[in-house]
């Protein structure tokens, strides 16, 4: 026999698990500390990333758009390391590693490259890739502290527009 009262409290737990899901966040680690995003202009390619490090951390970040860099965001670290894209190169998506800060990022190319940034000493690791195939990779939101940098979503669109993931 069917019962009302047994079969509430599930369809409660279902109705409120649902949005969970969908609304999950696509920042890889922490969403705590001072927002920023850095977005290429409409029709610009990202051409070059560049982060500092400090103690196996990302402490900042900044990208390129064609001859252009953008702002950097974060605290200033030890030491820098630069990526430069080839002509014609596109970023495919990105893995990389963190724990209580950023770690690594490691770019994967089109030509096929794997550039790495930083070294894989986080706990946790991540895999961005856009959800559709014929997106590029337009950008980069996060949040960072005095210490370096907490999380990094990737924002993805197409070329001549704005960012849609």
């Amino acid at each position: 026999m069917f019962q009302l009262e047994a079969m509430l409290p599930l369809l409660i737990l279902a109705f409120l698990g649902t949005p969970a899901v969908l609304t999950q966040s696509r920042y890889h680690g922490s969403e705590t500390g001072k927002h920023f995003c850095i977005v290429a202009p409409e029709g610009e390619p990202v051409t070059g990333i560049w982060a500092s490090l400090k103690n196996n951390i990302l402490s900042s970040i900044r990208l390129k758009f064609g001859n252009n860099w953008s702002q950097e965001y974060g605290s200033s670290g030890r030491a820098e390391i630069e990526v430069k894209l080839n002509p014609d190169e596109t970023v495919l998506g990105f893995s990389g590693s963190f724990y209580i800060f950023m770690h690594q990022i490691i770019i994967t190319t089109s030509q096929p490259r794997e550039l790495i940034i930083g070294p894989l000493t986080g706990r946790y690791v991540y895999t961005s890739y856009p959800e559709n195939p014929n997106h590029v990779f337009r950008g980069i939101c996060g949040y960072y502290v005095t210490g370096g940098l907490k999380g990094m979503r990737y924002l993805w669109g197409n070329v001549n527009g704005t960012c849609t993931e």
